[in-house]
Parts: C-alpha cells; structure tokens; sequence
C-alpha cells in the first residue's frame, strides 16, 4: 500500500495545523528547508525533533539553494532527495513535506512535488486545505459555459491539475471569461463540439450566460484521477454532486483555487424549483 504526500507551509497553518497532520502513527515530518531554522522557535530543528522524535527527518537534498537571494528555485541535490522520498512513499508512509512559505505556488516544495510526480507519476498528492472561516463557504470558479452545465446537471466532474482535500459545500462561480470553443462566431452552439451530444439542444447561445457571478451550489464529494465519465480528462477530477443553479446570479469576482465567499453573500439566493 503506497502512502501519500502532503505539502506544508506553517506560515499557513503553525503549530496547531502541523498537530493535525501529524496525528497518523504513519507520518512523518520531512523538512525541506535548506537550514532547518526559523524566527519561531516551535519550527526550529531541536524543537520539532523533541516533539516527534525518529518521525522528524531533516533532508537538506531537497532545500533551496536560491532562497533569500532574489534567483530562481534551485534544489540543492534532486536526485537524492526524491529518492527517499519515494522510498517512503513506496512503504506506505504519510509525507508532510514542510517549509515555511504561505504560498504553495510560490514556494520551493511545489518544485519539489513537481520533481516527485516526475519520478513517481502514482504518488497520491493532497493540499491541506484549512477549514473555511466561520460564516464563510468554500467557492470555486469554472468558466461558462461549463458552470452553467454544471448547476443545471448536466456535468459531474469538473477537471483541474490541482488536488485538495476538501470535500462538501462549495459554491459555483461563472468566470469572467467563456470557452469561445463552445459557440460559433455568431454565438450560437457549435453543433460540432466534441461533447454536445451530452448538452441540451436548447443550450442557450453565448450572450446567454451569467459571468462574474456566483451561478449555484453543489457538493464536492471525491477528487478522483480514473473515472468513465465522458467530462473526465484529467489530471485530476473534482466530482460535483447535488447540483443547484440558483434563480438569479449572484455579481461576484473569482478568485483561484477554492477561495472562501461570506454566506451573507448568497442569504438571499433561491434556487430554480
């Protein structure tokens, strides 16, 4: 049984988050940092090893050697450092790849995913998500006319090359852009879209669609990479259950990933009997 990976940044999350991760007997915390030292003591090296122990494995292989210095990501011994990675993996043990840095996108362990899915193409990837502020939802924003396909129920997996590990309620947005693959040059349907046999021939025409806007709600029940669905292209394939299209759109501006929207925004939507 292979293990997974989970990439950690404690300015994130801090102690409290890293105590969740860690809480598998089969996880162990791999820091990545080039020099295992930090201006919070509680992440510092003797600190992090006396709370837990051989499950604490500094890898310096795997660090950035640009780091403070204004260059590009430069990993100080790839080869070595994803080895052991991979053997771990390998043996089913839960990765928690730490560093500092808040953004995933930005930081030197994206790099080092990137690496790893290279080596190990299976490996099983998961982004901790922090749970969503009191009084807020989670929110995801698909261009048109995919979000519209997808409140009205015609599509259940929505395709991204990112993973999370969030499941439940999430909001649909309708981007500020639509996929001009859809519509001819007149705005009506393009009759030879490669999916149109699962739409509705009265699919409305291009002018036709809500953007910018909260458009419905529906379920994030599984984030899967093999489905027989014909919306399924992967990489990986966020299945979409109990799906609703609400009345009226909702103007509201997207952001990436799954952002947080307040509840108070939709307290007066109503959803299409």
């Amino acid at each position: 049984m292979k293990g997974k990976n989970i990439p950690f940044g404690y300015g994130n999350g801090g102690v409290v988050e890293l105590e969740r991760l860690m809480r598998e007997r089969s996880a162990y915390l791999v820091d990545i940092r080039l020099s295992p030292r930090s201006q919070f003591q509680a992440f510092n090296r003797e600190a992090l090893q006396a709370r837990f122990h051989k499950r604490y494995i500094h890898i310096p292989e795997l660090g950035n050697v640009n780091y403070r210095k204004g260059q590009p990501i430069q990993i100080a011994h790839p080869d070595r450092g994803i080895e052991r990675l991979v053997n771990g993996i390998s043996q089913g043990y839960t990765i928690v790849l730490m560093c500092g840095c808040k953004e995933y996108e930005l930081c030197h362990r994206h790099t080092v995913v990137s690496l790893l899915l290279q080596a190990m193409p299976e490996a099983n990837i998961e982004l901790p998500d922090r749970a969503s502020p009191e009084n807020t939802m989670k929110c995801l924003s698909i261009q048109q006319p995919w979000s519209w396909l997808i409140v009205n129920g015609y599509k259940e997996i929505e395709n991204r090359d990112w993973l999370t590990s969030y499941r439940g309620p999430v909001l649909i947005h309708a981007g500020a852009k639509l996929d001009d693959d859809w519509f001819t040059t007149t705005g009506q349907v393009e009759d030879h879209h490669p999916m149109r046999d699962y739409v509705p021939q009265d699919m409305p025409q291009r002018h036709d669609y809500a953007i910018k806007s909260i458009i419905g709600m529906a379920t994030l029940a599984d984030v899967v990479e093999q489905s027989s669905s014909p919306w399924f292209i992967g990489r990986y394939g966020f299945v979409l259950m109990d799906t609703k299209a609400f009345k009226e759109p909702i103007r509201y501006s997207g952001s990436l990933k799954l952002f947080d929207v307040e509840r108070e925004v939709i307290a007066h939507a109503e959803v299409k009997g």
